[in-house]
């Protein structure tokens, strides 16, 4: 009998110690080898029983809280000193404790969006090269696994979603594969700039629309997004029917390729090819739902202390991918988007910079087409809200897309002139120009247009010596290319079949070439002069 008292009591001891280990959780996001954001203060957060003590001990700091009854428990530690010196967290709860070493002090970045945010470094140009040199232990990333699961509709608080690693990771050639290569060049310059440890984390999604990344409850406070939520609700009932016919449709066309040759050697008229519901498609692309993304990767992470948040995200938007807003929608969705991420994380001016979508597509040859104005309506609506939203910026990368290929492999420079924002605007770097030439206004010049512009430090400058991509109407709002010529700081737009002219678009499709730089080699912004109305509504 001693024995099976001995096995009673091993038994209840591991279960006592599995409830224990339990009773405090903390989300994914802290883990060893985590770099925290310097000189502010640093949420730290998670569960326990209910009413229990916490306390957390860091760099001399030992805060305490008391979990609430939901288990929920949050202390902020006071301003960090930057450290490069592997620092001991501990986290304590009545008989537990979470132990997290290496600890270091720096800058924080948050990457989100969709699948350029996330290429890896080994898929950019010169990847394999890239990779090989990786070699920065004071660099360090967090990336929340590339996945949503269903269902989606729920914050996914305390894990991450999918599998695979799950915590921080310094740089080297082992890790930095897979890394988001555009957080990856933008922390190099950041590092080799501030010589603070940077720590990136990676939460973003392929083919994710940009209202998958709002809250719920932001998105309700507007009429057009709350329809939007309304619709994809409706697509949670839908899903299993939906997922049911998808794993049935290779057998159904397997069969009917069979029934279509036995109908042809009979002949009779072959049957009708099976497919899915025409909704299906949407039903099943989870990261069209609303607040899908930031369910499934932000949840889990928010409010972890970030300097600022790289944004990029649009391509799928300015196609109206899954019934989305295209760039109509897009300039009312971005504020609310930046302000909910702004109220989540408690910082009224957190830094929000985004990446301009590159060229993508050969131009066309009509420039009234507008069957390629979408991707043109998100670039306005970035750079019309990187410019009235405060602490906003944008980097323009019209000049480095890929003609064929919506990836385009030049991640170095998209993060450089990401840093370059930066180190103007957050690192009092005031001698660092980061912006390309920005429209400013028209005047009608007898018969042509007189455009001015700010941002144009060194001067404008006509990529290889001549510009185009420049269209002009009169009244008639019937635009044709024009010849286009720089006239000191300012371009001269004119045409023969624009006598009368009323506007002047630059660069509005999504193939558009860029030939407008300064002097410090970046690109101007696509821009039109005009507020007509745009392939679904006015501009605003």
């Amino acid at each position: 009998m001693k024995w099976v008292f001995a096995l009673l009591v091993g038994c209840l001891s591991l279960m006592a110690a599995e409830g224990s280990s339990q009773a405090l959780e903390m989300p994914p996001v802290f883990s060893s080898g985590m770099v925290l954001q310097a000189e502010m203060r640093v949420p730290v957060w998670g569960w326990a029983k209910p009413g229990e003590e916490v306390t957390v001990s860091f760099a001399g700091q030992n805060l305490k809280s008391t979990a609430g009854a939901d288990g929920f428990w949050l202390v902020k530690l006071a301003p960090l000193a930057v450290s490069a010196e592997g620092c001991t967290m501990t986290v304590k709860a009545q008989g537990e404790s979470k132990v997290f070493d290496d600890v270091l002090v720096g800058e924080v970045w948050l990457c989100s969006g969709q699948s350029n945010m996330s290429l890896r470094l080994k898929k950019c140009n010169d990847g394999d090269k890239e990779v090989a040199h990786a070699n920065d232990k004071e660099l360090r990333f967090f990336s929340v696994p590339d996945h949503i699961p269903y269902p989606c509709d729920i914050p996914m608080e305390k894990r991450l979603p999918g599998t695979g690693v799950k915590s921080w990771k310094k740089v080297g050639p082992d890790t930095a594969a897979d890394i988001s290569a555009i957080g990856y060049f933008f922390a190099k310059e950041i590092r080799r700039e501030t010589k603070r440890p940077v720590g990136i984390v990676l939460a973003a999604r392929g083919g994710s629309c940009a209202e998958a990344w709002v809250r719920r409850e932001a998105l309700l406070t507007d009429s057009v997004f709350a329809a939007y939520v309304a619709k994809t609700d409706g697509w949670k009932a839908k899903y299993p029917e939906a997922l049911e016919r998808q794993k049935r449709l290779p057998g159904l066309l397997s069969q009917w390729e069979k029934d279509c040759k036995a109908a042809k050697a009979s002949g009779q008229s072959e049957p009708g090819r099976p497919g899915s519901a025409p909704e299906d498609g949407e039903i099943l692309s989870l990261h069209y739902w609303a607040s899908a993304g930031y369910n499934t990767h932000i949840a889990s992470i928010k409010p972890y202390a970030v300097r600022g948040v790289l944004w990029y995200q649009g391509e799928t938007n300015g196609g109206r991918n899954g019934g989305c807003s295209g760039g109509h929608g897009y300039l009312r969705l971005l504020p609310l988007l930046i302000n909910d991420w702004r109220t989540l994380w408690g910082q009224d001016r957190m830094p929000f910079y985004m990446v301009q979508l590159a060229n993508y597509c050969a131009p066309v040859v009509d420039p009234n087409n507008q069957s390629v104005w979408g991707w043109a309506e998100v670039r306005e609506a970035q750079s019309i809200v990187s410019e009235q939203v405060p602490d906003c910026g944008l980097a323009v990368t019209l000049d480095i897309g890929d003609r064929t290929n919506i990836h385009p492999g030049n991640k170095q420079e998209v993060g450089r002139r990401l840093a370059l924002i930066a180190r103007s605007k957050v690192y009092g770097q005031s001698d660092v120009v980061y912006s390309g030439p920005r429209y400013r206004s028209m005047k009608v010049d007898g018969n042509g247009v007189r455009l001015e512009f700010d941002s144009v430090k060194g001067g404008l400058v006509a990529k290889e010596g001549k510009l185009s991509g420049f269209a002009i109407a009169g009244a008639d709002r019937k635009f044709v290319w024009a010849d286009a010529k720089i006239d000191g700081n300012t371009v001269v737009v004119s045409s023969p079949s624009a006598a009368a002219p009323a506007a002047v678009r630059y660069a509005w499709q999504i193939g558009a070439e860029a030939c407008l730089f300064n002097g410090a080699g970046l690109p101007a912004s696509p821009f039109r002069t005009d507020d007509w109305p745009m392939t679904t509504v006015d501009k605003r």
